[in-house]
């Protein structure tokens, strides 16, 4: 694929988490995603897994502490690895595992 034939894609996403995330004194219901910067990536690529990577990319663009992003349900954790997969799927690796069909 050439740069000319990429499909465009959205710069900041909005999910809304099927099941709401309670945390400290906070409930999360929604996760806001924007692309990561290459320092954000280069930090979640050091993660041990996959998993880790994805749940390390969303804490550091969502602002969303870590401890509340490893609750999230896989479905949602799913959809934010496709989100992220979508920016580059040659520089994050995104396996079968996280993204149902």
């Amino acid at each position: 694929m050439q740069l000319d034939d990429a499909v465009p894609v959205a710069d900041e996403i909005t999910i809304t988490l099927r099941r709401p995330i309670k945390f400290v004194d906070q409930v999360y219901t929604e996760i806001s995603l924007r692309e990561p910067s290459a320092i954000e990536l280069s930090k979640a690529m050091k993660e041990a897994g996959e998993v880790d990577m994805v749940i390390a990319l969303i804490q550091m663009v969502s602002g969303i502490p870590r401890r509340a992003v490893e609750q999230l349900a896989q479905r949602d954790l799913g959809e934010c690895a496709r989100f992220f997969a979508q920016f580059s799927l040659q520089t994050l690796p995104v396996s079968g595992a996280l993204l149902p069909t």
